[in-house]
Parts: C-alpha cells; structure tokens; sequence
C-alpha cells in the first residue's frame, strides 16, 4: 500500500527517535507515521510507513457497530444512541459528547479499564436502570458523570431501606430530602452497631440505614421509593 502523505498530514517537531503520548495524540482506529530526514536545502529523505491501531468497535446510530460487537479485547466507543438489552464486555469504554448510553434492568457491563462519558453532566446520557450493573476489573480513574437508578422494596412509615453507595458526592440529605435528619445512620463494625450519622454527609461504600420519610402517605404498599445516584469521578 503507497500513502502519499499529502492530505490530513501533521508535522511533528521530533529530532529523536522516540515520540511520547502527546506527540502521538488521541485517535480512534488507526494512524500512520513516517520519518523525514533532511539537512538545510538537500532533498529530505523519508523513512517506511508505520501505523499504530487501537482495537476498538464504535457505535453509530443505534445498532451498528464499526469493528464487530463488544468484547473484553475492544476500546467501546458510543457515537450513537444505544440501549444495551444484554450483557456485554469491554476493555474501555467512551460515551462521546451528543451520544447516550442506557443499560437496561438485569443488564450487565463489565469494562477491564476506564470508563468516560464526555460533555456535560446530563441526567439521561448513560443511564443504569434499577438492577442494572457496572463492574469494573481494575482500579483505574473514570471521567463524567453516570445515573444509577435503584427502587426500594415497598416500605410503609417507620420501615428502614440499607443503602450503600460506590460514588462520589452524593449526599445523604439530598439522596432523601424527606428523612428526618436524625434517621440516618451508619453501621460501625468495630461496635457492631447502628450509629447516626449527619444529613449533610457524603455517602461512600459503607452500611447506611435511612427511616422512611414521614410524608410516607405518598407510597402504598405496592409502591417503591425512587432515587438515582450520580457517579461523578474524576
């Protein structure tokens, strides 16, 4: 194959043999690279074409994907609007800016490495319904924001929920703004007891109990409890 090297060319200020991640930059299926050799005003010498690839899949519209269906090996890239009704896997996966992700209740994604939603923080870019999961294999840093919906069990006045909550800044008053602020509590494993804890804490990975909120008319015995989480890491 002969690349012509004269269209989408970027020049890179390099004198030494080694190029670092910046140089390289961020793209998304393949890029190719040659080296140029000259002095002053002698006709510059070129080196072989080297590519570099990631393996990635990417989805537009709806249903296509760009490098065959998901799996643990693949960089997941959503350009589109998808909604996963099964199970699947990735290396990676990135929600671009414009493009939605919703993972329906019983669904499963389990990413290798990061996961990163680009753009604002919208309430309906990726979407985890309620039984939905993430499960991420390695401990690596995710970027954006996700919703994480999860329903109680019906409960009636005086009834407690357990909560425990793997994200970033959800605070316990406005996770239930209706709770009395002294029906929170923690669980301390050292006592092995319940403790209250302050409205305006942040919930993390521990034991948390909240009492039923006392407008508690407002749910019947077959209704459930609303809320999300949202994960905003960094």
């Amino acid at each position: 194959m002969i690349f012509a090297f004269t269209v989408g060319v970027t020049p890179i200020a390099n004198t030494t043999t080694t190029l670092t991640p910046a140089e390289f930059g961020t793209f998304l299926t393949i890029r190719y690279f040659r080296a140029v050799i000259g002095a002053g005003s002698c006709n510059p010498v070129y080196s072989t074409v080297a590519s570099v690839s990631t393996n990635a899949t990417i989805l537009t519209g709806t249903t296509t994907w760009s490098n065959g269906t998901p799996d643990i090996s693949k960089r997941v890239i959503i350009a589109g609007d998808y909604t996963a009704s099964a199970n699947f896997s990735a290396c990676s996966v990135q929600v671009l800016t414009g493009a939605t992700l919703t993972v329906q209740s019983g669904v499963t994604v389990t990413v290798q490495n990061e996961f990163t939603v680009d753009g604002p923080s919208l309430p309906n870019t990726v979407v985890f319904e309620n039984n939905a999961s993430l499960i991420q294999l390695s401990n690596v840093a995710n970027s954006g924001s996700i919703r994480y919906e999860r329903n109680t069990t019906p409960i009636v006045q005086y009834d407690y929920t357990y909560w425990s909550s793997p994200v970033a800044n959800q605070v316990l008053g406005s996770f239930s703004p209706d709770t009395n602020a002294a029906r929170f509590y923690i669980f301390n494993s050292g006592t092995y007891s319940w403790q209250n804890i302050s409205n305006t804490s942040v919930m993390d990975a521990k034991k948390r109990i909240y009492h039923q909120s006392s407008r508690y008319i407002q749910y019947n015995d077959t209704g459930c409890i609303y809320r999300c989480f949202l994960w905003c890491a960094s």
